[in-house]
């Protein structure tokens, strides 16, 4: 039988163009670009693709060997730039959906103002810049970032203080915003908030220092969902309460707050937060004045789900309420769930006490690390307080997570065992290895954990 010549067919390159694009899309751009060689209907349809996504270290990663870049990275920088001159000068479709450019190295900053000018004349929807320059950014270029219309998404990283105050802004659209390096230079950042961004759902805001004046953050919006503001601990301030904090948001729902720095938060209101993650380093003051800590916990009273990053929070919480004879914590009337870190037995004395204001509590979780030199092992001994409403109503379920087995870890869950009347389920997570020796420690474990009294008789152990 004589063989039938297969005729293949090319079904791909046959779709329209939009189904083409869109399929491509989903890859970096360099590697987009590489469907160029396959043949002349391919040729330029990277350059129209509705996403750009330009990253300088992976597209040296997957194209320049280590000697070349370390022989000539200038020149491979240069290379990069000349492949986004190349995309702007072959595209074709006139509106651009998401751009994102990154680049580790310094670009030139009159192409990066040639670049996103271009790109905010293309309806952009989607902006992600994470680059590195030598000079600001030019003011003509600020201007047209933060009064684009169509930007639903803005997200800037741009170090070594290019990214500074705006001095107008009118983004109608944008929801989402993300301030990477922030500089803190003007008396009140964030009062434009309300006005320039109606809509606006998300902020995150990572400030990386401020001139040596006073200044104010005001976060003032009632549209916004999802709050991040970070101070690192490099920040450069000018003395105490040198940053002023205002929160204002009635329809708030998530928050993550982490500071270093001598922050004042002079009034919050945040009526509908539900879930919060909070770290703060701020020394207790020695007057009867409220502190940051407390001010921030009673703006959290509402709050379902809190989430104290380190235990030197908590224990901040316990010097503050100590010094500070005119300051107490709020009731948590709706807290169910609790999750923390314990270092100290002082962190485990402020757990308890934090215990007492939180009536309906259901869910505690702990990540206790491993004991200081010098820690007694007897911490539940210390604790003069007697036992927490919801250790006698509503707390059903405790997690711990364990380093190892240690003694201060055995006082943990023994006390917890002892006085927790409801509870119905303890989850311990050690780090057990595998194998015939893991397996061993883990049933040494769970027959010391048998011997522990416990008040509950439904209570159920388990390790992990």
């Amino acid at each position: 039988m004589a063989e039938q010549a297969q005729i293949s067919e090319d079904r791909i390159s046959n779709l329209p163009d939009e189904i083409l694009h869109h399929i491509i899309s989903f890859l970096p751009t360099k590697l987009a670009a590489c469907t160029s060689v396959l043949s002349t209907r391919w040729r330029y349809l990277f350059a129209s693709i509705p996403n750009l996504d330009l990253d300088f270290d992976n597209w040296n990663r997957y194209f320049m060997t280590s000697w070349t870049l370390h022989r000539n990275w200038m020149y491979v920088l240069t290379a990069f730039m000349s492949f986004v001159d190349r995309v702007f000068f072959l595209r074709r479709r006139p509106s651009l959906d998401r751009f994102c450019l990154r680049c580790s190295h310094s670009i030139d900053p009159m192409r990066i103002d040639r670049w996103i000018q271009n790109v905010l004349q293309r309806s952009i929807v989607e902006l992600d810049l994470s680059i590195r320059l030598d000079l600001d950014l030019p003011k003509e270029l600020q201007t047209s970032l933060f009064t684009c219309k169509t930007l639903v998404v803005l997200k800037l990283s741009l170090p070594d203080d290019c990214l500074r105050s705006p001095s107008r802004v009118c983004l109608p659209s944008l929801k989402v915003l993300h301030l990477k390096y922030l500089y803190f230079e003007d008396d009140d950042f964030g009062g434009w908030l309300s006005v320039g961004c109606p809509v606006l759902e998300e902020l995150n805001v990572e400030a990386k220092r401020s001139l040596g004046k006073k200044c104010k953050l005001t976060v003032s919006s009632a549209s916004l969902k999802r709050l991040t503001i970070q101070f690192p601990i490099f920040i450069r301030y000018s003395g105490a309460g040198s940053i002023e904090i205002i929160l204002n948001a009635q329809s708030l729902l998530s928050l993550t707050y982490f500071c270093h720095a001598d922050i004042c938060i002079s009034y919050i209101n945040l009526p509908s937060l539900t879930e919060a993650g909070i770290y703060f380093a701020n020394k207790a003051s020695d007057d009867n004045t409220t502190t940051p800590a407390t001010c921030l916990m009673k703006g959290l009273s509402n709050i379902q789900s809190l989430n104290i990053i380190s235990y030197k929070t908590l224990c901040d919480l316990y010097k503050e309420e100590k010094m500070v004879k005119s300051v107490s914590l709020p009731l948590f009337r709706n807290m169910t769930c609790l999750k923390t870190s314990l270092w100290t037995n002082q962190s485990f004395l402020s757990l308890v006490r934090l215990l007492w204001h939180c009536n309906f509590l259901q869910t505690l979780v702990i990540n206790l690390e491993p004991p200081s030199k010098g820690e007694t092992d007897d911490w539940f001994r210390l604790v003069e307080f007697g036992t927490p409403y919801c250790f006698l109503s509503s707390l059903k379920s405790i997690k711990i997570s364990l380093f190892s087995w240690h003694e201060s870890g055995k006082q943990v869950v023994k006390y917890f065992l002892m006085n927790t009347e409801v509870l119905e389920d303890m989850t311990i997570r050690l780090n057990i290895y595998d194998g015939k020796e893991g397996w061993k420690q883990e049933l040494k474990i769970l027959k010391e954990l048998l011997m522990f009294p416990r008040i509950s008789k439904k209570c159920q152990v388990r390790v992990v």
